[in-house]
């Protein structure tokens, strides 16, 4: 994130590295908004704002909260792709929930943030006794990695892909 406001800062520069700066922010963030550096600014002020009061609050509630608040608190937290290596860490604790639907959903959100940080505990739910966890690790893994090993978490691996979670 630190990052962000060196790309925003680049906006301001020659045609080229400002649509590149632009495209760079814009698959990092989600966000479409227009080649403007003020505009992007804005946004980033709003985002580290939500990283210091409102996020802490969403990790609390997705790790500790009643299955609707915590389903709320992820699908939040997966909007976040500014944040995507730091999210990895929370949210890979809410995959020891009990709830089967939570970390489906958690699953999901980690593979739509896209950070590699994430490929181990993902590689972890091939291993599920649950149909549904191991497809959407499965699908997540293929999401964010562009390839396909299938569901053997050992494929994955001698692919290249993770370093087993203790």
């Amino acid at each position: 994130p630190a990052s962000q406001s060196e790309r925003i800062s680049l906006i301001e520069g020659d045609e080229v590295v400002r649509r590149r700066a632009c495209a760079a922010l814009r698959s990092i963030s989600g966000q479409q908004l227009p080649a403007i550096a003020e505009s992007w600014r804005e946004w980033y002020a709003e985002v580290r704002g939500l990283w210091d009061k409102q996020i802490p609050e969403w990790i609390t509630r997705a790790r500790y909260g009643p299955r609707g608040v915590a389903a709320r608190a992820i699908q939040e937290l997966a909007l976040l792709r500014t944040y995507r290596n730091e999210l990895v860490a929370p949210l890979a604790l809410v995959l020891q929930r009990e709830e089967k639907e939570l970390v489906v959903l958690t699953a999901a959100a980690l593979g739509h943030l896209g950070s590699l940080d994430a490929i181990p505990h993902l590689l972890g739910l091939l291993e599920s006794p649950d149909l549904d966890v191991r497809r959407t690790a499965y699908r997540a893994l293929r999401r964010m990695t562009s390839e396909d090993h299938g569901d053997d978490r050992l494929q994955w691996e001698r692919a290249g892909w993770g370093v087993p979670v203790e």
